[in-house]
């Protein structure tokens, strides 16, 4: 179901509404053990819901661009996902099948981090009051994606609930939306009628909720130049603006630390440290750099994304995540300048990043450091080199011990959605395994050894 108070459609849809009463959207209140009045569908259909074409065919077409003739296969993994807890994992969410991890997982890790963090419920794997703590988690993800703290939060709702063979383009047609004002507003309608987006078409629901929020004009001025498809086909996964938009709150398309200047085309990328984090396996494959950032959340709890299925690595141990060390900002400044992210920059880089670094040098000192930075004069210098020559005492901390949990929305054949444990040590392992978790896990603990408690590494795809 689509939701929004609309006192004129276009200013809601730039997201100008200046509603009254607004909370701080950058706190995260517990979860209320109130239960609010249930609204029937009667009374979700009064005069503050409304239809509108216009910005429902936005969303759709920023998630599935302009053709009509999508997948079969893709949209009925799309419409039949809800948000449905593990019967054998009550806090772990079920995936029914490949493509809406992009939504799930985010929504999962943001759940973790409510319920563990925030309540700090010591039974977190049994939760209490878990409908509270979703919408929770549901609020964090749209809260960060208002444009500001007196936007209006949309909630997109859908009135052919109970309609088992309501089809694709009839589903659009029929949906409504409703504008809310301010936080509170938020979480008590949301929970009054959770049960809408936990049946078909409820993570769908949610998501174009998070389009509408961020604004269409502001999700398309995140991408850049990259405005394709949010949902990839023809396997119907998402791309990393979408993960980033439910991460983040902006839609940006990379995974890098602040803006990159690339041939004189600046590219957007991640401005600072979020609640949940991000680590890849394409990383491990050597084909982008997750920044700082990403890295090292507010939170130890990681969205992994491999290459088409995003899982959750999260711990309880909040000695993992801290604020950013000297030599972290060494390299987040050195990565800014690292367009190939290849782990070196460009001679003529030095000058610049030794400024951002608040290092003075003359132009003599310069042309010194230059020789002694690249002493084949092959044009680059390499980031191990750097911090020996300019920072010889700087370090990435000690290793340590810690525990680590893993939730993969979708079961091994044969099993059931539970989550996997295991504990860590930031050392050199015996049997170096090849697992793609272990391959993620080393983009930013290297070396790490894991020891699962099951025997087997647990699977990113």
């Amino acid at each position: 179901v689509v939701v929004v108070v609309v006192e004129d459609l276009t200013r809601l849809a730039e997201h100008r509404i200046q509603p009254q009463n607004a909370t701080d959207l950058q706190a995260t209140p517990p979860a209320t053990s109130q239960q609010p009045q249930q609204h029937t569908m009667a009374e979700a259909e009064g005069d503050d819901v409304i239809s509108n074409p216009t910005l429902v065919a936005a969303a759709r077409r920023l998630c599935w661009g302009a053709a009509e003739d999508l997948p079969q296969e893709v949209l009925v993994r799309w419409r039949q996902q809800g948000f449905e807890f593990s019967a054998d994992e009550p806090s772990a969410l079920v995936q029914s099948f490949g493509g809406p991890c992009g939504v799930l997982a985010p929504v999962q890790a943001y759940f973790l981090k409510n319920l563990i963090f925030v309540e700090k419920q010591p039974g977190w794997r049994n939760p209490q009051n878990r409908d509270c703590t979703l919408v929770q988690a549901m609020c964090d993800i749209l809260c960060r994606a208002a444009p500001s703290p007196t936007s209006p939060y949309v909630l997109v709702m859908n009135p052919g609930l109970r309609n088992p063979s309501l089809g694709f383009n009839d589903f659009h047609d029929q949906l409504l939306l409703r504008s809310v004002p301010t936080r509170d507003d938020l979480e008590n309608f949301l929970l009054s009628i959770i049960e809408q987006y936990q049946t078909e078409y409820g993570v769908l629901c949610f998501l174009y909720s998070v389009l509408l929020t961020r604004g269409v004009d502001a999700v398309e001025a995140d991408m850049g130049l990259d405005v394709e498809p949010m949902v990839v086909l023809p396997h119907g996964h998402a791309n990393q603006s979408m993960i980033n938009l439910m991460l983040i709150g902006t839609a940006t398309p990379n995974v890098f630390d602040g803006n990159k200047d690339v041939d004189g085309m600046v590219l957007p990328g991640v401005t600072k440290q979020s609640e949940v984090g991000f680590l890849s396996f394409i990383e491990a494959m050597r084909y982008l750099e997750v920044g700082f950032f990403l890295k090292n959340p507010l939170y130890p709890i990681w969205v992994l994304g491999s290459e088409t299925h995003l899982t959750v690595l999260f711990s309880e141990d909040l000695r993992l995540v801290c604020t950013e060390t000297s030599y972290q900002r060494i390299k987040r400044l050195f990565s800014a300048y690292d367009a190939s992210a290849g782990g070196f920059i460009e001679v003529k880089s030095l000058d610049p990043l030794l400024r951002d670094l608040a290092v003075h040098v003359s132009n003599e000192h310069l042309q010194n450091l230059t020789r002694q930075l690249d002493p084949d004069e092959m044009g680059i210098i390499l980031f191990p080199r750097f911090m020996e020559i300019l920072y010889p005492t700087e370090s990435d901390g000690p290793p340590r011990d810690f525990a680590l949990f893993h939730y993969n929305g979708i079961p091994r054949p044969g099993s059931t959605v539970r989550y996997a444990s295991g504990t860590a040590r930031q050392e050199i392992p015996k049997d170096i395994g090849s697992s793609q978790i272990d391959q993620v896990l080393r983009t930013k603990w290297s070396p790490i050894d894991v020891k699962w408690d099951s025997g087997v590494p647990p699977s990113v795809s």
